[in-house]
């Protein structure tokens, strides 16, 4: 289905701005794992084009309301606000990518919308300590993005 579909699925991922800088191909890959999940969903009685096309769209909708509630979620009292735009929200992510690994997950995983419990059981720490490195973590964030400006 994937293969028979690829021209569309590609269409539909070039034509997306999902917010990141993210490459087509990373787009692309997140298109077929969705498809892999919803296959079990999938009517054969249907045409599967129309099915991979809202699939496909429904993915890039996704990534970019995940990457738009990211400055809601890590900026409370910044100038930025959830209509930040796509250059702010790539500076984010590459203050995200800057942070040494284990915090880099933490903030991950808050952002993927996993709560204090399950990002604690994830990373293996109590959930006490989530909240503490949480509130470290956006602090960090937070100064580095004012020096930057």
């Amino acid at each position: 289905m994937v293969m028979r579909n690829k021209g569309l699925i590609w269409y539909v991922c070039n034509d997306f701005d999902v917010g990141r800088a993210m490459d087509i191909n990373d787009k692309y890959q997140e298109v077929v794992y969705q498809l892999w999940k919803d296959y079990p969903q999938f009517d054969s009685r249907y045409p599967e084009a129309p099915w991979v096309y809202a699939v496909a769209r429904n993915a890039m909708l996704m990534l970019k309301r995940k990457n738009n509630m990211v400055f809601d979620t890590l900026n409370d009292n910044t100038e930025v606000g959830y209509d930040a735009s796509n250059e702010q929200l790539e500076q984010l992510w590459q203050m995200i990518d800057s942070l040494n690994p284990d915090d880099r997950k933490i903030v991950t995983l808050h952002l993927e919308g996993y709560n204090y419990e399950e990002i604690a059981a994830k990373v293996n720490i109590s959930k006490g300590a989530v909240a503490m490195r949480l509130t470290r973590i956006k602090k960090k964030l937070k100064n580095m993005y004012e020096n930057e400006r």
